[in-house]
């Protein structure tokens, strides 16, 4: 509610109150991730998720918990997974209490849930994959041709390309400011290598805090 304080000038000043009233913590009765994915299951549950049974409900964490899973996936060979193919669903209502019952000392039990069920209130957890996913997605991604650009302008005009192999990345330079042998090193994202997003951000990470030149974008094919 509010409250006008003053009147001046054509303007009104209020104080403004909010009268919150929560109401009984929901906390998660039980949890399950239900992907119906077999390896995408077994790394959800080979893993400690963020989520516990007895912990209060609260989205913040069930987001939080998404996100663990995304990283996950692309840290397993799913360079693709996005969070948009998970969705949480919870039910917090018991689906045994609408079970029809004639016998009197079933429903004096039933009654008792019910008011146990407000007093204490509870909700069912799961995550799954989203209906209508793009599977394409769940594809596993290994590392292919890995090309490095060590000196590359935007206008290479009159420069001279020339490549070289230093075991299995190729540098193609024009300028021949590095010694291609020194580059691999600095290559986290080894040919064949089952695709692991840990390793590209470690190599943006490397490239980078190199002085000489800034590596903006790598991709395995």
């Amino acid at each position: 509610h509010t409250v006008v304080d003053s009147a001046t000038n054509n303007q009104y000043r209020t104080t403004v109150n909010f009268d919150v009233r929560p109401g009984k913590v929901v906390r998660i009765d039980s949890f399950a991730y239900n992907i119906k994915q077999p390896e995408l299951q077994s790394l959800a549950t080979q893993t400690p998720g963020l989520i516990k049974e007895g912990d209060p409900f609260a989205k913040a964490a069930i987001s939080e918990e998404l996100d663990r899973l995304v990283l996950l996936y692309r840290n397993n060979g799913y360079m693709r997974f996005g969070r948009e193919l998970l969705i949480g669903l919870w039910d917090t209502l018991d689906i045994e209490l609408l079970r029809p019952m004639l016998d009197p000392l079933e429903q004096l039990e039933l009654l008792q849930k019910l008011k146990e069920r407000r007093e204490k209130p509870t909700a069912d957890l799961e995550i799954r994959l989203k209906p209508g996913f793009d599977s394409s997605k769940l594809k596993k991604y290994y590392v292919g041709n890995v090309t490095i650009y060590p000196d590359l302008l935007l206008d290479t005009a009159g420069l001279t390309r020339t490549e070289s192999m230093t075991g299995d990345v190729k540098v193609i330079s024009y300028r021949n400011m590095f010694k291609p042998k020194i580059l691999p090193a600095n290559i986290f994202l080894r040919h064949k290598d089952l695709y692991d997003q840990r390793n590209y951000f470690r190599t943006i990470t490397r490239f980078n805090s190199l002085s000489a030149w800034r590596l903006t974008s790598i991709e395995p094919v």
